[in-house]
């Protein structure tokens, strides 16, 4: 097991058995807070980086036009509202309704929660 997913997983199943929490339960909010966390900050960090236009990234830029938000900042402001939006389903609507019927309505849930069933790098590469 991973250093990280060791010192991150022993304490998680610690707490689902002292509070008796289902595997079902701990899929349903790991996955969405995990699918919430991860694009929210990077979301953000990617916004900050490219809207700083720093030579390191214009550098590595794959089109020599311009930036939409500087190019037509109109169309830009419906585009990134259009692409929030959809985001946000996905990530508050879509993915929570994806996890929740493993807890609602007791599915089996063919994973292995033990320390020994997080898989390694040549697990998840087949």
């Amino acid at each position: 097991m991973p250093t990280l997913a060791e010192a991150l997983w022993t304490p998680c199943r610690q707490y689902m058995d002292e509070n008796k929490i289902s595997n079902q339960y701990f899929y349903m909010i790991y996955g969405c807070v995990f699918n919430w966390t991860f694009p929210l900050i990077l979301y953000g960090i990617y916004g900050v980086l490219y809207s700083l236009e720093s030579p390191f990234i214009e550098r590595y830029k794959c089109l020599d036009e311009p930036w939409p938000w500087n190019d037509d900042p109109e169309a830009w402001r419906k585009l990134r509202f259009r692409t929030l939006c959809l985001a946000s389903l996905n990530l508050f609507i879509i993915s929570p309704a994806a996890y929740a019927p493993f807890h609602y309505f007791d599915l089996p849930l063919d994973l292995d929660f033990s320390r020994d069933g997080i898989p390694d790098g040549m697990k998840m590469c087949g």
